[in-house]
């Protein structure tokens, strides 16, 4: 119902104050761009599937030429992590096959799992996926995100380009 109201938020900022966690509830790390030097993206594969990942003119490249499954992991280059808690993930992407696949954000011991389920659609123009994050100390201490890509039955071919992924924290 809070969330219907639009109230969410502040009711949080409210009780993290009273319950002496924080004063206030504002993103601490600010707007994070995850395609930039120094955050890591590992690409692997349970299956042994060849993925290969290139950096270049502001973009990142995940490609394969037989794809059955796949998964990159980003790691963050803060080593407490870095808080995704209180804005939107943002990711601009190109795609030459639909894929879907899930998001796992993943931190330190205290951290749960959280999982966005996401879907990257054939296009050859910039195409959008914007991602709520609430404001919740679940989120503060995100140390890597695992894009897991859904397991296919005949291995695809994958040129995925992203040209945004971000995080930007809210006003």
């Amino acid at each position: 119902i809070l969330g219907g109201i639009g109230s969410a938020e502040q009711n949080m900022e409210r009780y993290l104050a009273w319950k002496g966690i924080r004063s206030s509830y504002p993103n601490r790390s600010g707007a994070q761009n995850f395609l930039v030097d120094g955050v890591q993206w590992i690409p692997w594969s349970r299956t042994g599937d060849s993925l290969v990942v290139s950096h270049g003119n502001n973009e990142l490249r995940v490609s394969s030429s037989a794809l059955r499954s796949g998964a990159l992991t980003v790691k963050m280059p803060q080593p407490g992590g870095t808080s995704l808690s209180n804005g939107t993930l943002l990711i601009r992407y190109r795609s030459s096959e639909f894929f879907s696949g899930v998001i796992t954000l993943e931190g330190g011991p205290s951290i749960p799992r959280n999982e966005i389920f996401v879907r990257f659609d054939a296009t050859d123009t910039d195409r959008s996926i914007q991602i709520p994050m609430p404001a919740t100390p679940g989120l503060d201490s995100i140390t890597e995100l695992v894009i897991l890509f859904d397991e296919q039955q005949v291995p695809l071919p994958m040129d995925l380009i992203l040209t945004r992924f971000e995080f930007i924290p809210a006003e």
